[in-house]
């Protein structure tokens, strides 16, 4: 029996053609190879991909029971917890990393240890090496894992060496701790996370797992949600789980791609296709926003469409200086990065608007900073901001452009969001103080609320205030993936703040 909370749900020809592609005849116009198995399911913001996943399930198990076995994965738990209350009883819900950690200890009784990637890079250190060089080790071990699970060597990891800023510690301690150095004793840490001792850390719940072959295909359908952020480790997990006779469902919107920087394969949808001789459907019907919303995405993604009944809604855009007079709490604010917030929220607290940055890690990230500093005054902390800065710099000569622009943004990012708050304290404590109060994820108490475009995916607001000065315009589609996802959260009403600048070169900044 299809779940109660749909079962009444008029279902749109899109969402049809994705049930008849298991159970029946496809409706007219649609069609499917003779002899694919496999699908694709490419799902634009808003369109019901949960709810139309969670109905094909049910539908599939109504009409074959208990002899078909089916898996949902997840990118995290908390997507897999609210797919448990939906889904049939039997369903197997679970994250990646979970069904990994399953797989293994059904083979052997394993348990988890947070400490166990720090102990193999030291292992495959020698003792006298720094800790902070040990620390890179790992962050590239764990990297190694995520991404390319199925290394061959130590040459494999180079390229994520120079896309994430792996290439060795902040302060040159020595030359011997070359990039060539760091990359040899990652590949031998990630070697040694196979040797099996009883333990597996949480980047070895699914490395271990496909590096071995420990993964069994259990399943006759597999469903993997939000493919698109899922890194190549996990990706190859899921499809690992099929029967050779079953069928994958990838789920997921390659415009939403917007992970990159955490390992996330943003290409997965296409690649997957190719690989797996895969048929596609789309769901590109949104109910989530407004027909004014729709056509300004649609100047990024142009399949993306309104629903015929869906109200008109309300794009528009103020002067920056209207911004604190207009919004509400429950609004949201959104930017590319989060010095823009931290101005922003400033300014709402100066008029009286009970207002919160989201992202209470940031904000010990930045108090972390300052920490280091080991200032007794503000000025202190700025002169030592500066001097980072400068050596954070001089890094990007040795990273592809991809790392580097990254790095770059990311330096700039904390340092001017640091200044803004420099401008309005008295002292260290004061400074400290000040961030804790800024950096909030108590929802609680009615704020507006104040995010980065990242952590707002898979959110939604019926106002939402872009701030154009954060966003690039660019050719590069993650760029553009960024501005999408931003502009999909409005459920009524988008309003832009300011103009957006002109492009801006990073390579051009660090090698003035």
């Amino acid at each position: 029996m299809a779940d109660q909370n749909l079962a009444a749900r008029i279902w749109s020809p899109q969402q049809l053609a994705v049930f008849s592609t298991f159970l029946a005849a496809l409706p007219a116009g649609v069609t499917v190879r003779p002899g694919a198995r496999h699908v694709i399911v490419r799902a634009r913001a808003g369109t019901g991909k949960t709810s139309t996943m969670v109905e094909l399930v049910h539908r599939v198990v109504a009409k074959w029971g208990r002899k078909i076995s089916i898996v949902a994965c997840s990118f995290g738990r908390k997507i897999a917890d609210e797919l448990i209350k939906r889904m049939p009883v039997g369903v197997n819900c679970n994250s990646l990393h979970g069904l990994g950690f399953g797989c293994q200890n059904a083979l052997r009784r394993t348990r988890l240890d947070k400490g166990k990637d720090q102990r193999m890079a030291e292992t495959a250190c020698d003792r006298s090496t720094p800790k902070d060089v040990i620390k890179v080790v790992e962050k590239l071990a764990a990297l190694g894992k995520d991404c390319a699970p199925l290394a061959q060597g130590a040459d494999d990891l180079e390229q994520l060496q120079l896309d994430y800023d792996l290439i060795g510690v902040e302060d040159d301690i020595s030359e011997m701790y070359t990039p060539e150095w760091i990359r040899v004793r990652a590949y031998r840490a990630m070697l040694l996370a196979l040797e099996f001792d009883g333990t597996c850390s949480y980047s070895d719940m699914v490395y271990v797992t496909v590096r071995l072959g420990l993964a069994k295909p259990l399943y006759d359908m597999v469903l993997v949600d939000e493919a698109q952020d899922m890194n190549a480790g996990q990706l190859l997990l899921a499809t690992m789980l099929c029967k050779p006779n079953g069928r994958i469902v990838i789920i997921g919107d390659d415009r939403q791609g917007i992970f990159g920087f955490r390992g996330a394969d943003s290409s997965s949808l296409d690649r997957l296709k190719a690989e797996l001789n895969a048929d596609e459907l789309g769901l590109t019907i949104t109910y989530r926003c407004p027909k004014a919303v729709v056509a300004l995405a649609q100047q990024l993604v142009p399949d993306f469409c309104a629903a015929d009944d869906a109200p008109e809604g309300i794009v528009d855009d103020i002067a920056p200086d209207k911004l604190v007079r207009t919004a509400q709490p429950g609004d949201f604010v959104l930017s590319r990065t989060n010095a823009p917030l931290v101005t922003t929220c400033l300014r709402f607290a100066a008029h009286g608007v009970p207002a919160r940055v989201s992202g209470r890690n940031v904000g010990l990230g930045l108090v972390n900073l300052i920490g280091k500093a080991h200032a007794r005054t503000l000025d202190e902390v700025e002169t030592y901001l500066a001097k980072w800065a400068d050596k954070q710099m001089s890094r990007c000569a040795k990273l592809s452009d991809a790392g580097a622009e990254k790095l770059a943004e990311e330096v700039e990012d904390k340092v001017e969001a640091l200044k803004a708050i420099i401008g309005e304290v008295d002292s260290v404590d004061g400074l400290i103080a000040k961030i804790e109060s800024l950096f909030s994820d108590d929802e609680s108490v009615p704020a507006v609320v104040l995010s980065t475009v990242h952590r707002a995916k898979g959110l939604e607001a019926q106002h939402v205030f872009l701030l154009e000065s954060s966003f690039r315009p660019s050719d590069d589609l993650e760029e553009q993936n960024i501005r999408y996802v931003a502009i999909t959260r409005a459920m009524h009403h988008l309003t832009l703040v300011g103009e957006r600048p002109a492009p801006k070169s990073y390579r051009s900044t660090y090698e003035e």
